[in-house]
């Protein structure tokens, strides 16, 4: 399991990029409870976590 994101994955790059979904400017209201807000927090979690989907 890996621990750290691949390099260049960061919120703001994955902003820049002009993503399909939208730039990510809040944490969504189901996983407030969680990250109390702290987008970047919610954003490395879940980017982990695919990586670690992936390989």
């Amino acid at each position: 399991m890996l621990n750290e994101l691949w390099a260049n994955v960061t919120l703001e790059n994955y902003n820049n990029f002009n993503p399909i979904t939208g730039k990510i400017i809040q944490v969504p209201v189901r996983y407030n409870k969680f990250f109390k807000g702290d987008v970047e927090l919610w954003f490395k979690t879940f980017a982990l976590r695919a990586q670690n989907i992936i390989n």
